[in-house]
């Protein structure tokens, strides 16, 4: 078994499948991003996870809290109390455990978000630690408004659009280039190195109002989330791979780490899908006028899940997810 999130196969065969089903029309599995109790209040419940291997510019614990948060968004909801859960090796340095926790109740703070619990754990040898954070928020919006994603079958039909927001693989080789930089810096400019560099003020997604399903990329890039949203809607997809962005930087620092941008940590990055009558109402938005939505493809009849291409003559089958490219390096 990998590093870093447990893969679609072992998730489904080995965990999602020995989950009781006792709630009609709740479901479970890959392409999940929150969970929903349903009474007076629609209580929406995300978890985000990150560790001090994976990422580099930002801490763990404000990764897991992004990831998190934008599988909140992608529910149309906003958070309202956290849970943070800190697992470290035995030999973590104390000050690091200090300083997390430190921005996590800064965040929480800035954010208006009340911390109401975890949990920590120390695991084995090493000085390494990981940080998952359990969002809990309310829906404080009219009833249309609050995106269920046990309903997505019912509404999703062959022929929706799918979109994609934000550029595959940028989040990812952010974290690789701070890893990397001695190795990447006798090859590439510095200039072209600190252009690379995903700006903060896109980690976090914003929900288009035009969809009916939004699902946050995380590991696995792009294709893992393509993959996840066929999969929730029990239909196909046929993916155009010139429709899915992602900059110039990003694909020559992949080819020269002999990585898969496409299959890339994703913070800040989304899929999802609309109806076909939303379609003029997609393409007058400020997102895609902007070049920071793309619609990429379309739900099929048929169950495949394909990325094709006439330009490269590609005709590419999408997988299960196995595994993060970040930790290919």
């Amino acid at each position: 078994m990998s590093k870093g999130t447990i893969s679609a196969n072992i998730l489904n065969r080995s965990i999602v499948r020995h989950i009781a089903k006792k709630n009609a029309g709740v479901m479970t599995g890959a392409g999940g991003d929150y969970a929903v109790f349903r009474g007076s209040d629609n209580m929406f419940s995300a978890t985000g996870f990150a560790d001090d291997e994976t990422v580099c510019d930002i801490t763990p614990g404000l990764t897991a809290e992004i990831i998190a948060e934008n599988s909140l968004t992608a529910a149309g909801v906003a958070p309202r109390y956290m849970n943070i859960f800190i697992t470290a090796c035995e030999d973590c340095p104390e000050e690091k455990l200090r300083r997390e926790m430190t921005e996590m109740t800064a965040l929480a703070k800035e954010r208006g978000i009340a911390v109401i619990g975890g949990n920590t754990a120390f695991s084995g040898k090493g000085s390494s630690y990981s940080v998952t954070v359990n969002l809990l928020g309310v829906s404080e919006a009219d009833s249309d408004r609050v995106y269920l994603s046990q309903d997505v079958r019912k509404e999703a039909v062959a022929g929706d659009y799918a979109f994609v927001i934000g550029e595959a693989g940028h989040f990812g080789i952010s974290q690789l280039i701070s890893q990397n930089y001695d190795r990447l810096i006798q090859r590439f400019s510095k200039s072209l190195l600190e252009e690379a560099v995903m700006d903060k003020s896109f980690y976090r997604i914003e929900r288009p109002e035009e969809m009916y399903l939004v699902h946050d990329v995380s590991y696995g890039g792009v294709y893992r989330a393509l993959y996840d949203l066929a999969e929730w809607t029990g239909l196909g997809i046929s993916i155009c791979h010139e429709e899915l962005p992602i900059r110039q930087d990003t694909i020559e620092i992949c080819e020269f780490l002999d990585i898969n941008p496409y299959q890339l940590f994703g913070v800040g990055e989304a899929v999802g899908l609309f109806h076909e009558d939303k379609l003029d109402m997609v393409k007058e938005s400020e997102a895609y006028k902007t070049g920071r939505l793309h619609i990429a493809g379309r739900l099929t009849e048929k169950k495949e899940k394909l990325v094709t291409s006439e330009i490269y003559r590609m005709h590419r089958f999408l997988t299960p997810y196995l595994q993060d490219e970040v930790y290919n390096i």
